[in-house]
C-alpha cells in the first residue's frame, strides 16, 4: 500500500505538469521541424514558433500553480493527519511509535528533508537512497526516514 501511495502522489504531480509539458513537446517539435529542413519545415517552425509565443509561458505558470496547491494540500494533510492525498487515496497515515498523529516536524522535515540532505551527499546519499526503501522488508516494515523520525504506518481508521 506504501508504494501505491507514493505512486499515487507522482500521479497527481505528474497530472499537475502536464501543462508545462505540453510546451516541452511543442519546443521538442519546432527543434525536430527546424533540423529537418525542407519547404514545409519554415511553415512548421512559424506555426509552432506563433503558438509558443501566444501562449505565453501559460502552460509553467499553470503547472506551477497546481504543483503549489498540491504541495500546500499535501503538507496541511501531512501536519494535521499524518497523511498525503496519496496515502488518503490507499487508506494509510503516518502515526509517531506512540499511534499519534507525528506532526510537521517528524511527518514531513524528518521523514522528507533529511533523507533528501543525507541522499544529497556525495558517495554515502546513493547508498542511503538504496538503502531507505530496501528496509521496508524488515520485519517491523519501516524504512530508514521513519527510523530517523519516529514514525509509522499503519492503516488510516475510517473516517466519519
Amino acid at each position: 500500500m506504501r508504494l501505491l501511495a507514493v505512486l499515487a502522489d507522482s500521479g497527481m504531480a505528474l497530472v499537475a505538469m502536464l501543462p508545462a509539458m505540453s510546451l516541452v513537446l511543442q519546443a521538442l517539435k519546432l527543434e525536430a521541424a527546424a533540423k529537418q529542413g525542407g519547404e514545409d519545415a519554415d511553415a512548421q517552425v512559424a506555426q509552432v514558433t506563433e503558438m509558443m509565443e501566444s501562449m505565453n509561458y501559460t502552460g509553467v505558470i499553470i503547472a506551477g500553480v497546481l504543483l503549489l496547491v498540491l504541495m500546500i494540500a499535501n503538507l496541511y494533510f501531512l501536519a494535521t493527519r499524518g497523511q498525503t492525498l496519496g496515502k488518503m487515496v490507499c487508506k494509510i497515515k503516518i502515526v509517531d511509535l506512540a499511534g499519534q498523529n507525528p506532526g510537521f516536524v517528524k511527518a514531513f522535515l524528518l521523514r522528507s528533508v533529511v533523507p533528501g540532505i543525507i541522499g544529497a551527499v556525495p558517495i554515502l546519499g546513493p547508498f542511503f537512497s538504496l538503502a531507505d526503501p530496501l528496509f521496508i522488508f524488515r520485519e517491523d516494515r519501516r524504512c530508514l526516514h521513519d527510523l530517523i523520525a519516529g514514525t509509522n504506518v499503519v492503516k488510516a481508521p475510517r473516517q466519519g
